[in-house]
């Protein structure tokens, strides 16, 4: 059954159809612009979704160029030079010359390098834009068009619809009102032929208006009828007609837009699939390189700058030389192991640390014997600036002597502080007496016996209560030609001076009527000029 049979035999016959002034159809003009706006609206979405994937290829193209940029100064490590700066450009590797990078890293079989990946990552982004740019392009140049051209024969669809169907809509109605008012006149004009009925003659029988003549107005009636009955068959065949091409323009549409929708496809499942291999052949390439390549590489182009492990030309810290390394005043006096403890309190206990005296006339005190991890002293006495008490006698076993000054390691010091003092044995105390004494200027060192019979001594008690304050004999030091120092003391050392060096000997005996003996009270007793010190 055709599709005008089917309309037919589905219609529903109009109520009083014989009726002229009644239209015989369904006017779908007004449905059919409704359609074909809701068509058009279908059309434009189509174009705005493959404009959002133009605008959008054209920022992946944007992100793939600063990408590009990105990895233009990558690190050549088969030219080892000065790195580059970012935003520098290196200079073209062997296999990255124009696009063949990718192609000669896919057929090499060997194993890369950096420098080959960072190639090939170059190319592969190059290749990517290039197809990016060739996606937006062929989205706005192939697919758009033809949506625009399906939108514009919609768009003259609707103007005909909106025109000729609903002008000629019109006619007919006006056609109706015409056929209408003829009827009423036809039916005005009966009425009044009938109420002068038998009436053929007399001033009054019949109006002698020829348009009150009920033959008159039928003949017009037939006329009007049928200039409407010509107007809405032609209105119809107008509708037939027009869904006839309705129904064809239905079918371009859906055509027009599965075309585009299949070639929206192929431009981008092309991009996608470039995308893709770009990512897998760099993943690839990468896994390509052994982990050992660059650095067995780099050895072998730079052995003559690298250290060799078999004769690495290392140093030894005692064969370093340098200006004044073997200075008398660098070696020290005497050095080891003394205990110390402050002031006058019972309770304090002595600490073990390592001391020197040195020709600068200083006592200081490190935490270790080892100058590399210890090179300042925590604790430092001037010894010219000091005041030196006596010391212990053999027979006490205690072994002690305490010294009166200010620690120069502070930043602050008021006031001299008294300092005692212990060794492990009497020549040791001995020996560390003798050079402080020297040091500091003090007689008790050239006293006569004061090593041997502990003259000028430190009683028991002197260590936790008496201040130094008794008095102490001081004279001009002895001449080289002084007499030879005490049996006590022969045996006492000083440290000899640093790597080789020897430093002068102090006495550490008294010298005996070389000299005469001057006494001063030890609070009197104040050095001066560390110039003017006896070494």
């Amino acid at each position: 059954m055709s599709r005008s049979a089917s309309m037919t035999s589905n219609a529903v016959p109009l109520a009083n159809s014989a009726d002229p002034s009644i239209a015989n159809f369904n006017d779908p003009t007004q449905l059919l612009i409704t359609r074909l706006e809701n068509w058009s609206h279908a059309v434009t979405l189509m174009e705005d979704f493959i404009e959002s994937h133009a605008v959008t290829q054209k920022s992946i193209t944007s992100g793939l160029e600063k990408s590009r940029k990105s990895i233009a100064d990558a690190p050549r490590f088969d030219q080892e030079t000065t790195p580059l700066s970012h935003g520098s450009t290196a200079s073209p590797h062997p296999a990255a010359s124009g696009g063949d990078a990718s192609a000669a890293s896919e057929a090499s079989t060997g194993p890369l390098g950096i420098s080959d990946c960072f190639a090939t990552m170059r190319a592969r982004t190059e290749r990517l834009i290039n197809l990016s740019m060739e996606t937006e392009s062929s989205l706005r140049t192939s697919v758009l068009p033809q949506l625009n051209t399906l939108q514009g024969d919609i768009e003259k669809h609707l103007k005909g619809l909106r025109g000729t169907n609903v002008k000629s809509g019109k006619e007919v109605e006006k056609a109706i009102q015409t056929t209408v008012k003829a009827i009423e006149n036809l039916s005005i004009n009966t009425t009044h032929f009938e109420s002068f009925a038998g009436a053929t003659s007399g001033p009054h029988s019949h109006d002698s208006d020829l348009k009150r003549d009920p033959y008159v107005s039928h003949r017009y009636v037939l006329s009007c009828v049928d200039d409407q009955i010509a107007k809405e068959n032609q209105q119809i065949d107008t509708i037939i007609y027009t869904e006839k091409n309705f129904q064809t323009l239905e079918r371009h549409i859906v055509q027009v837009l599965q075309q585009a929708s299949h070639l929206v496809n192929q431009i981008l499942s092309k991009y996608s699939q470039e995308k893709v291999n770009t990512y897998s052949t760099i993943a690839s390439d990468f896994s390509r390189i052994p982990e050992d390549y660059e650095w067995n590489s780099f050895v072998n182009r730079r052995a003559s700058s690298l250290v060799d492990p078999a004769h690495p030309n290392k140093r030894d810290f005692a064969t370093i030389n340098f200006t004044n390394k073997n200075h008398i005043s660098t070696a020290p006096v005497v050095t080891g192991m003394l205990q110390r403890k402050e002031g006058l309190a019972m309770l304090k206990s002595y600490s073990t640390g390592y001391y020197v005296v040195t020709h600068s006339g200083f006592l200081h005190q490190y935490n270790s014997q080892d100058p590399v991890r210890d090179p300042m002293p925590v604790f430092s006495l001037y010894l010219p600036d000091t005041q030196l008490g006596p010391m212990s006698t053999r027979e006490s076993g205690k072994f002690k002597f305490k010294i009166n000054g200010k620690d120069r390691n502070k930043t602050i010091s008021i006031k001299k502080s008294t300092y005692y003092f212990k060794t492990s044995t009497f020549d040791e105390l001995a020996q560390w007496y003798d050079a402080i004494a020297q040091a500091s200027g003090s007689t008790h060192a050239n006293q006569p016996g004061a090593s041997a019979v502990g003259a000028g001594t430190l009683s028991e008690t002197d260590d936790e209560t008496s201040p130094v304050t008794s008095p102490v004999h001081t004279n001009v030091v002895a001449p080289e030609s002084a007499a030879p120092t005490s049996t006590a003391h022969a045996s006492a050392t000083h440290a000899p001076a640093a790597h080789g060096s020897t430093a002068p000997a102090l006495s550490a005996s008294p010298v005996q009527n070389e000299v005469p003996i001057i006494e001063h009270s030890m609070e009197s007793h104040s050095i001066g000029d560390p110039t003017s010190r006896p070494f």
